[in-house]
């Protein structure tokens, strides 16, 4: 038994289903993947933004703008760190 699979183009081709659950693994696999570098991409951006933290009166470190433009960054790197921050509960508004 196989599988009919359409194009945009109108172009049929017919696939086994053992050909489809090899490739759908392998799809998941690179899902799995990805998903996995973006966490940990986002983890590492989030920990550089509290490093960037200045400690406040209650002890928690909050990432103010003018920290931000200490380091003389371009303005939409700024922007997306403050709102990163913001997003994450570190700012200091």
């Amino acid at each position: 038994m196989s599988r009919t699979v359409t194009f945009d183009r109108g172009t049929e081709l017919n696939i086994a289903p053992t050909v489809l659950l090899p490739f759908a693994f392998i799809l998941l696999q690179i899902l799995h993947t990805i998903f996995q570098d973006i966490s940990d991409k986002t983890m590492e951006l989030i920990n550089n933004l509290k490093s960037l933290s200045d400690s406040g009166t209650d002890g928690a470190g909050k990432v103010s703008i003018e920290a931000l433009r200490e380091r003389k960054m371009p303005p939409a790197t700024e922007s997306f760190l403050f709102n990163l921050a913001t997003a994450e509960g570190l700012a200091q508004v």
